[in-house]
């Protein structure tokens, strides 16, 4: 049997303690770095342009995950945001693969017929587009978000 002062009690903290703790989870490291992550990814789809299907390249050199997309730089210091096939973007947490690899279908060519080869993972190139990095940069220095390249692997 539910003694009712007790329950009302039980209840009051829980409902005046709710609101602390919604607070405390939104302001985690987990949610303070998702919320990183988006604003990196929207600072690069700003200065994202001219789509293309195809792009020519020495080689690729490094990659940031942007979760459904990456931002690859190459060798000569070119820099493209790659999205991939939204069947992988659902599946795939880009953070957690160390390495990716490059499935193409020519030397130093990057298509959207290529793929992306993360651990077991195999996913199309669906969109290729061209960063102004500089302009990407400056704004990432004046929001205080840091970032790294992780370097790729071409097969």
């Amino acid at each position: 049997m539910i003694h009712a002062p007790r329950f009302h009690h039980t209840l009051m903290v829980v409902v005046v303690l709710l609101p602390f703790v919604v607070m405390a989870c939104a302001g985690s490291p987990a949610s303070e770095r998702r919320a990183e992550r988006e604003s990196i990814a929207e600072i690069y789809e700003r200065h994202a342009t001219g789509s293309r299907d195809q792009t020519v390249y020495p080689a690729v050199d490094r990659w940031f995950s942007l979760d459904e997309k990456l931002v690859v730089r190459t060798r000569d210091d070119k820099y493209f945001l790659v999205e991939v096939s939204p069947v992988c973007a659902n599946e795939l947490h880009f953070a957690s693969v160390p390495r990716i690899s490059l499935d193409q279908q020519s030397r130093n060519r990057l298509t959207r017929q290529d793929r992306i080869i993360m651990g077991e993972q195999s996913c199309r190139i669906t969109g290729i587009w061209r960063v102004d990095h500089e302009a990407a940069r400056a704004e990432l220095d004046e929001e205080g978000i840091e970032h790294a390249f992780l370097r790729i692997r071409e097969r």
